[in-house]
C-alpha cells in the first residue's frame, strides 16, 4: 500500500483520494483498496481527505461490502462515521447483497451487530427446510 500514500511525502492529496488503480482482479478506488487490505488507519485518512464512499470498484463493491466482507470492525465503524453512513448500508453488490447480507455469510458477528447497532433493518423469512433473512 505505499503506492498509495506517496512514497516522497507520504501525504495523500485531496485531488487523488477518488482515483483508481489496478490491484488484483479488478481496478480499484484507493478507499476500497484500503478497505479490502485491512487497512483503517489509511481508510481514516482517506476518509478526512474527502474520498467517496459511494464509488464502487469495477465489480461494483463499494468500500462498506469491502470492509464486511474481510471483518474488519474499525474499518467498518470508520466508513459508517462519514455523513452517508445511513445510505451505505443499502448499498448493493452485482449480486444483491448488502454489507449485512455480506458479512453474515463470511461469518463476522462483530461487523453484524456494528451494522444493527447503525441502523441495519432486517427480518426474519422461513424458506422449505431454512431460514434466511431478508434486509429491508
Amino acid at each position: 500500500m505505499s503506492f498509495i500514500l506517496y512514497e516522497n511525502t507520504g501525504d495523500i492529496r485531496k485531488s487523488d483520494v477518488d482515483t483508481g488503480y489496478r490491484g488484483h482482479c479488478s481496478v480499484c478506488t484507493v478507499l476500497t483498496a484500503a478497505c479490502l487490505g485491512g487497512h483503517s488507519d489509511i481508510v481514516v485518512e482517506l476518509l478526512q481527505c474527502g474520498a467517496n464512499v459511494a464509488l464502487p470498484n469495477t465489480s461494483g463493491l463499494y468500500p462498506l461490502l469491502c470492509a464486511s466482507s474481510t471483518g474488519q470492525w474499525q474499518t467498518v465503524d470508520a466508513l459508517l462515521a462519514v455523513r452517508q453512513a445511513t445510505s451505505q448500508l443499502s448499498y448493493v453488490d452485482s449480486k444483491g447483497r448488502t454489507a449485512l447480507i455480506i458479512a453474515a455469510a463470511a461469518g463476522h458477528l462483530s461487523i453484524i451487530e456494528l451494522l444493527l447497532s447503525k441502523g441495519c433493518r432486517f427480518c426474519w423469512v422461513k424458506l422449505t427446510n431454512s431460514i434466511c433473512f431478508i434486509q429491508h
